[in-house]
């Protein structure tokens, strides 16, 4: 009777206070993960905003004032701070022009490591501003939408300027890509990232396809001069069928 005594109140009661403590912790941890979760959603929501914020700094006037408003993304791929500085002249000077007329540039500055804020199907007009580096590799933080962009693309109908050898700027291969898409696999639309596929198409809502300029920055000492540039030139003419302005 006294063992079975004993069994009740304390193996058995031992047993639920460290059921209890289990249940416990794991509600703790529970706790912990959702209040982690929770942080690092409101950090990327804070450098999200942090970064849309940045981007309208030369937009000097957002409605307008009843001129028409020409919306332009200025994307720029650096590896040492260059090609930012350059995209910023280009913005500083893109806010100034037209400010007599009945038109308005509204420049947006973006780096390409936050590529994935950006609707490309909605842009009207997208500025690369791109650097150069190593063997005449695209930057670091521009090589994430290199790698998107790649999809769908038949990187050997590019131009010489996108493969190993010396590029030069009247590549017949380059010409022949200009031309509407013909750098694109016949699996394209299967293939190539859903950002993309519509950049031609006259779906989109702004214009039948998205207008590109590409300034692209190199040292004429290296055998690839300017090659990552002209890289992302030739990936926006196969994406969306048409030469730069």
């Amino acid at each position: 009777v006294v063992m079975a005594a004993y069994w009740v109140v304390f193996v058995r009661g031992s047993g639920r206070d460290g059921g209890n403590k289990m249940k416990r912790g794991a509600t703790k941890n529970d706790t912990k993960a959702s209040a982690g979760t929770k942080k690092k959603t409101a950090a990327v929501a804070s450098r999200s905003k942090r970064v849309r914020d940045e981007a309208m700094e030369f937009v000097v006037d957002a409605n307008g004032n009843g001129r028409r408003m020409r919306r332009v993304l200025v994307l720029y791929g650096t590896e040492y701070g260059f090609a930012k500085e350059v995209a910023r002249r280009v913005a500083e000077k893109l806010a100034t022009c037209g400010e007599d007329g009945d038109n308005i540039f509204a420049p947006r500055v973006m780096s390409m490591a936050h590529h994935a804020l950006v609707r490309f199907e909605k842009e009207t007009m997208v500025c690369v501003v791109c650097s150069t580096t190593g063997d005449g590799v695209v930057p670091n933080d521009a090589r994430e939408l290199h790698e998107q962009m790649l999809l769908g693309v038949d990187e050997d109908a590019l131009p010489g300027a996108c493969r190993d050898s010396p590029i030069t700027l009247d590549d017949e291969a380059y010409k022949l890509m200009i031309q509407a898409g013909a750098a694109r696999t016949d699996e394209y639309k299967s293939t190539a990232h859903e950002r993309f596929r519509d950049l031609s198409s006259s779906k989109n809502s702004t214009s039948a396809r998205v207008r590109f300029a590409v300034l692209a920055l190199g040292d004429r000492s290296y055998p690839h001069f300017c090659r990552a540039g002209l890289v992302f030139e030739s990936l926006l003419c196969a994406h969306t069928g048409a030469a730069p302005v």
